[in-house]
């Protein structure tokens, strides 16, 4: 089997650039023009071949790949001129940047096919090279070459306990390349109390990852059962290297971790009726443990962020943050020809510790519960309510309540091909749009605006069905009552990563 592909893109932007800074000891202003233009161009191939061994259940594959990606990006910044004119280029701020990534890519695996599970082990390849140029504004021209070889086992076994019962096996490793953001080393001065750095030396990463599955359904009761269980590690992982001056700005620049940051997950989803073609019972629990590493450091006194002959930040303390969570979901729906009543109730529990806090425990708990009524009416029409109160603690300032509403009706035309809909939203205006994340080195709580209440008018109109008569909305609810295949088909999705 051969295939190729390739892809071209280009960009063009101008912006303006303003924006002042006041301390105790000065003001600084910022008033530029910017010109960003940037390439990129890539080409890629891939063959493989199998051959059958020494009986038709042994085979033999190889497969080759090889990507190539190039990426130029200038970028002018203008002060003005006695005139006023945008004319004065910022040779600090200013600069052209070329790269050029290979990769190739070289798997061997055999592979093993009996009635009740197959199997597969092998080695892949993976070196990869990146050279970079840059052209500054002052004339000198910097070039960064690095070259890398990752190893990596392949495996694969699955073993079917039935038509529709099975369990699974994987384990991969993958090359993941620095964005041209992270590698490019001109300064930027968009934001005066936040600036990143290039760094045109960084590695690639390369994640290895272990998967674990068993999923079952049982077709006379309509029920599925499937558990996961995913774990990943990063070697040379792209990370934040966080510096704050003593006027408060912060320097960033992405750099390779030294150690390796880890992750895993572990779901459990059980759908099953309790009344056939009544009542539906779906649950799915969830739990997951992160680590991540960064950079950060606030320099007390005058000591250089970046030092005297060198292009990158002084490196930070080692942040290690920990995150724990732990997730439940239960959901009953009551189905007839004219109504449809659900309940559906969800918490979720995270904790973070960073060692540069105190190893001080960060909680929040989201506590959500979800009712529901669907009316079919004559005529083709449904009317829907649902109602939805959220209840948060750990988020500081925003442990606020929350409860939201949303209507709709709609009618079928057309002999149900076509649909106009009449949906209204948060009709409270109680939605408070929180979040939190985890970064490198930071926890952060996020309050956005966001549109409130709102009404939208939609039609829709089938031009087509999907094999065997079945719809698309058809084979979603087929879906997330539980999958033919036994898979993760649940409320809420598949643990992440799988």
């Amino acid at each position: 089997m051969f295939n190729a592909g390739g892809s071209l893109a280009n960009s063009d932007s101008d912006g303006q650039n303003y924006s002042q800074k006041i301390t105790t000891d000065s003001t600084s202003i910022v008033d530029q023009h910017t010109n960003n233009t940037s390439q990129s161009y890539n080409a890629n191939m891939r063959i493989s071949w199998i051959e059958p061994l020494w009986n038709p259940k042994n085979f033999l594959q190889a497969t080759a790949s090889t990507n190539f990606n190039t990426r130029n990006s200038d970028k002018f910044q203008y002060n003005k001129d006695g005139n006023g004119q945008y004319n004065l280029i910022d040779s600090t701020y200013s600069n052209s940047f070329q790269n050029d990534f290979y990769t190739e890519a070289l798997e061997l695996d055999f592979r093993h096919q009996e009635t009740d599970y197959n199997y597969m082990f092998g080695m892949k390849a993976e070196p990869s090279q990146t050279y970079s140029t840059t052209n500054y504004m002052n004339g000198e021209i910097l070039d960064r070459n690095n070259e890398v070889v990752n190893w990596s086992p392949t495996a694969t076994f699955k073993y079917n306990f039935g038509r529709k019962k099975f369990a699974r096996l994987d384990y991969r490793g993958r090359t993941n390349q620095p964005s041209i953001d992270q590698m490019q080393p001109v300064k930027n001065n968009d934001n005066l109390m936040n600036e990143s750095i290039g760094n045109p030396a960084l590695n690639p990463s390369f994640e290895q990852s272990l998967r674990l599955m068993y999923s079952s359904f049982n077709a006379n009761r309509y029920s599925s059962f499937s558990a996961g269980l995913f774990g990943a590690y990063t070697q040379n992982a792209l990370i934040a290297n966080s510096i704050y001056d003593v006027t408060g700005k912060q320097w960033s620049q992405t750099v390779n971790s030294k150690s390796a940051p880890f992750n895993a997950t572990a779901n459990v989803m059980f759908n099953t009726p309790i009344i056939k073609n009544r009542l539906q019972f779906n649950t799915r629990t969830e739990f997951g443990y992160q680590q991540r590493f960064g950079y950060s450091k606030r320099l007390s006194d005058g000591s250089e962020v970046i030092p005297s002959g060198s292009t990158n930040l002084i490196l930070g303390d080692l942040s290690k943050t920990m995150n724990k969570s732990a997730s439940e979901f239960l959901n009953l729906t009551f189905t007839t020809d004219v109504i449809e009543i659900g309940a559906r109730g969800s918490v979720r529990y995270s904790n973070t510790q960073n060692n540069l806090n105190d190893n001080i425990n960060q909680e929040t708990w989201d506590w959500t519960s979800t009712g529901n009524v669907n009316l079919h009416l004559p005529y083709s029409v449904n009317v829907s309510n649902d109602l939805s109160y959220t209840t948060r603690q750990g988020y500081s300032n925003y442990d606020k309540n929350e409860l939201v509403w949303n209507a709709s009706i709609d009618k079928s035309l057309f002999n149900k091909k076509g649909t106009i809909a009449l949906k209204l939203y948060d009709i409270l205006q109680q939605k408070q749009n929180i979040s939190a994340s985890i970064g490198d080195n930071y926890r952060q709580i996020s309050h956005f605006n966001a549109l409130t209440s709102y009404v939208m008018l939609s039609f829709t109109y089938k031009l087509a069905k999907f094999g065997g008569g079945a719809t698309g909305a058809d084979m979603f609810r087929n879906r997330r009552g539980g999958s033919p295949d036994g898979g993760f088909g649940g409320p809420g999705g598949p643990p992440p990563g799988m």
